[in-house]
């Protein structure tokens, strides 16, 4: 499952899993970059990145591009579904080891617009 995330700026978040283990890891890039890495099986899309670049994604992979229905599921509720499932589990990690993944600089970052601290 390729998961896309629009990042704005004609750019995508997107990282692919296959069978709940990591293909490629989180990153930010243009959606053709993406798809010139996906050649072979066909690749189940989710996310509003892959909603905003469907056609693309389309003419890229053909007959191989698969999607979720519906394409942009709601991302809280999929972000809650799967903590849900995994407290369910046992995972329990404490808040400290929670941190985010930047892959890019923010727009104030590279705009040299950032607030001293």
């Amino acid at each position: 499952m390729a998961a896309w995330i629009d990042a704005w700026r004609g750019d995508v978040f997107a990282a692919l899993y296959e069978d709940d283990r990591e293909v490629m890891a989180p990153a930010v890039a243009k959606p053709e970059t993406l798809l010139a890495g996906l050649q072979g099986p066909p690749v189940l899309f989710t996310g509003d990145g892959a909603r905003a670049y469907q056609e693309a994604i389309r003419t890229a992979l053909g007959a191989n591009a698969r999607f979720t229905d519906p394409v942009s599921p709601v991302l809280a509720g999929a972000v809650a579904a799967l903590a849900n499932a995994a407290f369910l589990a046992g995972e329990r990690p404490p808040p400290h080891v929670i941190t985010p993944i930047y892959v890019r600089r923010s727009d104030t970052e590279l705009t040299g617009n950032a607030r001293p601290v």
